[in-house]
């Protein structure tokens, strides 16, 4: 799943709630701090990607939700800053 700062997402479905998240590298920290504060658990697996996994408790729809709403918002305050993410295995 692919999401730029319009909003604009790709038609694939999250189908689990760990998720890996690719962007600019001095951005990574910002980003993940961003899932942090909301709940999220994350951990960074290179240079410039993390994995974010959600909490317990929540449903799958409620995981996507929340993730996309999450990302969208981050891009919102980072103009010109894409941010891709993916389902992780």
């Amino acid at each position: 799943m692919a999401i730029d700062p319009t909003g604009e997402s790709a038609d694939k479905e999250i189908v689990c709630g760990t998720m890996r998240i690719v962007t600019v590298q001095t951005m990574v920290e910002d980003l993940r701090a961003h899932f942090a504060r909301a709940g999220f658990v994350t951990e960074r697996d290179g240079e410039a990607s993390f994995v974010v996994t959600a909490r317990d408790g929540r449903s799958l729809q409620e995981t996507k939700r929340e993730f996309a709403l999450m990302l969208r918002l981050w891009c919102a305050m980072h103009p010109g800053i894409r941010a891709d993410a993916t389902e992780s295995d």
